[in-house]
């Protein structure tokens, strides 16, 4: 037996439906209803608010930056600081040697030793000199009691001696002249041998030679002694005495002294040594006056003028220089000219010999600018920098700042000469830089 069919129900879109199927399209249909209505209210939460209707509140307040600020002012120029490099060196260096060739006895100072102007360094052995000065002075002691007894003149002794030996030669020759005589008148007569007549004239020929001498020595006597004699041994006496103080320098000379005050910083010899003359010993360096020896451009050390005072930084402190000399010669490998300056005595304490050092030279370099704080500038677009100015908003009393665009020209490593889209009086700012906008609202103290 079939079921009753299912009472109809009124149609749906025209449709005629069933009691269940009516009541299962309109359950579906008020789902889509429910969900468009939901997408249209949040749509328009989305454009107009959670309440269109409620009133708009009022703007959140500002809260301005507070930045710190300066004033520039214009310039027509600025100075350049310029460092050129040199090294520091004593006015006064030497190696130490003998002049002399030699043994070294003793030496008398060691390295990092201070030493004092005339302080014995070394000493060579001088035995052998000291036996040179001996026979030296020997020789010109005899030298001189021979020119004294010629200026002095002969004595009366010997003038009367020399008289007796005349008188005695002119007997003998009176003697010997009459022996001749006799022998020539024998031999004519044929008595006497023609060697006896020859032996009588020989004998006395002799004698009236030894006669002439004693006449000239007595003449010589009488006369004194010639100037010519007296000449000569005085420059024998000289000669000597050169001898003896030349050995006396060589004595001086093995004894190696300083030259000035100063402080050993190399030794390079030892006792018992035998050296050459010229060998270096030690090296002395000068003690309390230090220069800086640097190489300028041309064109700048044309501006430096003996006298000048300029400043020197060794290891990062500045010493008040004066400048010594500006050689006039170009150095043919750096094309510089080599600049000497003096260093203050009391850099000596804190600076030594070797160091390197610079010479700070400022340039003026005409250019119409300004000066600003290096934490003032940002990086801005092609290759420029940036600064912010405060300006007032219009009439009120909000400041914002501006970006304007500048180009560095110089700086200092604290400052930065620029010139730009900046003017005279502007109010610059110098704190916080990176945390401004155009247009920010700012307060100033």
């Amino acid at each position: 037996m079939s079921a009753p069919p299912s009472p109809s129900s009124s149609s749906f879109f025209g449709t005629k439906l069933t009691i269940r199927q009516f009541l299962t399209r309109r359950r579906v249909g008020v789902v889509v209803m429910v969900g468009v209505a939901v997408l249209v209210w949040t749509q328009r939460e989305q454009l107009f608010g959670s309440d269109a209707a409620a009133p708009a509140s009022p703007p959140p307040k500002e809260n301005p930056l507070l930045v710190e600020t300066t004033t520039v002012t214009v310039s027509d120029q600025y100075q350049t600081q310029v460092d050129f490099t040199g090294r520091v060196e004593a006015r006064r260096i030497t190696d130490l040697s003998f002049e002399l060739n030699g043994k070294v006895e003793t030496i008398a100072v060691d390295e990092g030793d201070a030493i004092t102007v005339g302080q014995t360094i070394a000493q060579l052995d001088t035995a052998l000199l000291q036996t040179q000065r001996i026979k030296a002075a020997a020789q010109l002691e005899q030298a001189q009691a021979q020119l004294d007894e010629m200026i002095a003149g002969p004595r009366s002794e010997d003038i009367a001696e020399a008289r007796a030996m005349v008188t005695a030669a002119e007997a003998a020759y009176q003697r010997f002249d009459e022996e001749r005589q006799r022998k020539n008148d024998l031999h004519q007569r044929g008595v006497a041998t023609l060697k006896e007549r020859n032996d009588a004239r020989n004998d006395a020929a002799q004698a009236a030679a030894e006669l002439q001498a004693a006449r000239e020595r007595l003449n010589e006597l009488e006369a004194g002694t010639r100037k010519e004699q007296i000449a000569a041994q005085r420059a024998a006496v000289a000669a000597w005495t050169a001898e003896l103080e030349n050995i006396d320098v060589s004595i001086n000379k093995s004894t190696l002294v300083a030259p000035f005050a100063g402080r050993i910083t190399r030794r390079s010899i030892d006792e018992g040594t035998v050296v050459n003359a010229g060998q270096v010993l030690a090296r002395l360096v000068e003690a309390g006056r230090l220069e800086l020896h640097v190489g300028v451009p041309i064109d700048i050390a044309a501006d430096l003028a003996v006298g000048d005072a300029q400043a020197v930084v060794i290891r990062d402190r500045v010493h008040n220089g004066t400048i010594e000399s500006v050689i006039a010669e170009v150095d043919d490998r750096t094309r510089t000219r080599k600049v000497i300056v003096s260093l203050p005595n009391d850099s000596a304490e804190s600076v030594v010999s070797g160091e390197v050092g610079f010479l700070r030279s400022l340039r003026t370099v005409n250019a119409h600018g300004y000066w600003v704080p290096l934490d003032s500038l940002v990086r801005s677009s092609r290759g420029l920098w940036a600064c912010y100015a405060v300006v007032s908003k219009g009439d009120s009393a909000r400041t914002v700042v501006e970006k304007r665009d500048v180009e560095m020209i110089y700086s200092d490593g604290k400052r930065a000469f620029v010139e730009g889209l900046i003017n005279d009086g502007d109010r610059i700012v110098t704190s916080a830089v990176h945390r401004l906008s155009p247009g920010q609202v700012v307060s100033t103290r």
